[in-house]
């Protein structure tokens, strides 16, 4: 917003993208590793910290990966 000199409603919130088998768990750790490589903040959640981090998700949840780097904006603005 201030390189460009307008608001546009960004926030960096961090988001969370889940596997719910092993296959895909596998699938989020090699984007996790691509993703570091290219310079972003990104950790891969096993079942227990998962749980800790997100206790409403459902067990059918085996891991997930968090990129705090992740954010949206207001697509109106």
């Amino acid at each position: 917003e201030q390189g460009i000199g307008a608001a546009f409603g960004f926030s960096m919130t961090g988001g969370l993208m889940v596997a719910e088998s092993d296959e895909q768990l596998r699938f989020l750790e090699g984007k996790a590793r691509r993703e570091r490589a290219a310079g972003l903040d990104v950790t891969v959640l096993g079942t227990r910290e998962l749980r800790a981090r997100a206790p409403y998700l459902g067990e059918a949840i085996v891991g997930a990966t968090l990129c705090a780097d992740e954010g949206k904006i207001d697509p109106l603005a």
